[in-house]
């Protein structure tokens, strides 16, 4: 029982560490195209990426 418990824990955290991961890096190519100075077109369409990602990460938690 308790083993179970853990497990469920230890997949939550590495949901949540996976969903860390993606954001860190979404936001680490944003950063790349700014100092670049690409289009603001690339910037919005890798935000919309990034607010899908939370939704299904947090859909799929709950």
């Amino acid at each position: 029982m308790i083993s179970f418990i853990f497990l469920q824990y230890f997949q939550i955290l590495k949901r949540i560490l996976y969903l860390i991961i993606t954001i860190g890096f979404c936001f680490h190519i944003i950063h790349e195209r700014l100092f670049i100075m690409e289009s603001d077109q690339y910037v919005t369409k890798i935000i919309s990426y990034i607010k899908f990602a939370i939704k299904s990460e947090f859909s799929i938690v709950n």
